[in-house]
């Protein structure tokens, strides 16, 4: 009789709890309480429990101080075993799903704290004692996201249509599915399964998929594949050891670029449809680098090389880069491949890297001659030395660094640094 009756409790709150007044008012209670923590206003227009593990919400939306939409889903639902938490102090997701999510982050300008700092602070607790509280683990089986967006501003940054900006990153129609298999103080494990999305600037990524595990000795991403309408590129393993300094190995299998699909970040890329095959093999840190082998071919093999190099900029071991050629072959199309590409990076270095900014920054000029000197360079050399353009600062910049003088040859120039 006690279990009969026991039973029908349940049974009754599992009713209750999914009757729609229970769920509007249980809704309430929820933005309510969330309203009075954040100080904002939190509009959730439906919620559902299932007992013991699921709850979902619907018509999310809490806005930001200035009465702007921070942050708004269609639908969140998600799966909780609670028992590791009780048992092993793990947070266990069996499952999250976003429908429809949308992030609007911005700030007034650079350094000015953003919209979403007072939810930060809302949830800030101080500990007393760190050493006190332990953060539980936390795995979520599976986190599914469809059609979410996001939106990054500093207001008072101008905005640069069709060329992908830091300040303004206007993110849509991203979806992914991953499975977070551990996150814990000093340890990661993930596994993206899908990932899509594109960007403002007209940058898109079809698919990437990938594996990660990462502790405080190092990182290590495996089977790394990302697609771009045209391009593949495919890594087989990215090593990075930061136990003493920064190490860095990788292979990246036979894959397929085409530039003109990078041109958000380089515009000068634009017009250079032919694709570049590559593969490669590499080892090194800031001051010694290894390429085992570094395969490249464009178009139709109109270009294909293979090449080996090292690069050692120690004193102790005397600098000094080798590379080794093995193989070369260029045909008439490949000529003029070479040289469209050539011109549009140079095109893509003058518009994005204008010397502009060397005048104008003494710390730059002052950092490339102490690079220079460092690593046994004899002289700086480069161009537009005398160019009336205002857009160029080099004559200037140049003369500053060089008081004794340059070697100049129409416009270009060779300043003796040793």
């Amino acid at each position: 009789n006690i279990l009969a009756i026991l039973g029908l409790l349940i049974l009754l709150v599992m009713v209750l709890l999914n009757t729609p007044f229970v769920q509007r008012r249980t809704a309430v209670i929820v933005s309510s309480s969330l309203e009075n923590r954040l100080g904002t206003r939190v509009d959730i227009g439906g919620m559902h429990w299932r007992i013991p593990d699921n709850i979902v919400l619907d018509s999310l939306r809490i806005e930001d101080r200035e009465g702007e939409t921070l942050l708004s889903a269609e639908r969140v639902a998600a799966k909780v075993e609670w028992m590791p938490l009780i048992r092993d102090k793990v947070i266990y997701v069996r499952n999250i799903r976003l429908f429809g999510p949308s992030v609007n982050v911005y700030a007034d300008s650079v350094g000015a704290e953003p919209n979403y700092q007072f939810v930060i602070d809302s949830f800030r607790r101080e500990r007393t004692d760190s050493t006190s509280a332990t953060i539980p683990s936390l795995r979520i089986n599976s986190l599914i996201v469809r059609d979410a967006a996001l939106n990054y501003n500093i207001l008072n940054e101008p905005a640069t249509p069709g060329v992908f900006n830091a300040k303004h990153i206007g993110i849509s129609h991203l979806n992914t599915h991953l499975s977070l298999r551990a996150l814990d103080a000093d340890s990661l494990s993930l596994m993206v399964r899908q990932l899509s999305v594109k960007e403002q600037s007209g940058f898109a990524l079809d698919d990437l998929n990938f594996r990660v595990v990462a502790n405080r000795e190092g990182a290590t991403v495996v089977d790394v594949n990302l697609g771009l309408p045209e391009s593949r590129l495919r890594i087989d393993t990215l090593r990075a050891d930061y136990s003493s300094g920064l190490l860095l190995q990788g292979r990246v299998l036979p894959s397929t670029i085409v530039p003109s699909e990078l041109a958000a970040f380089v515009p000068g890329l634009a017009g250079v449809e032919s694709p570049i095959f590559v593969s490669t093999t590499f080892k090194g840190n800031a001051q010694q680098f290894e390429v085992p082998h570094l395969s490249l071919s464009l178009g139709k093999r109109d270009v294909d090389m293979l090449l080996t190099g090292e690069a050692n900029l120690r004193p102790d071991a005397g600098r000094h880069v080798k590379g080794y050629l093995h193989r070369l072959s260029v045909t008439e199309n490949g000529w003029s491949a070479v040289g469209v590409l050539a011109e549009s990076l140079a095109d893509a270095f003058a518009q994005q890297s204008s010397t502009a900014d060397v005048a104008e920054d003494p710390s730059l000029r002052e950092t490339i001659a102490v690079w220079a000197k460092r690593v046994g360079m004899k002289c700086i050399c480069g161009h537009d030395y005398g160019n009336p353009s205002p857009v160029f600062g080099v004559t200037q910049a140049v003369n500053e660094e060089f008081p004794n003088g340059v070697d100049v040859a129409g416009m270009c120039w060779r300043g003796v640094c040793v």
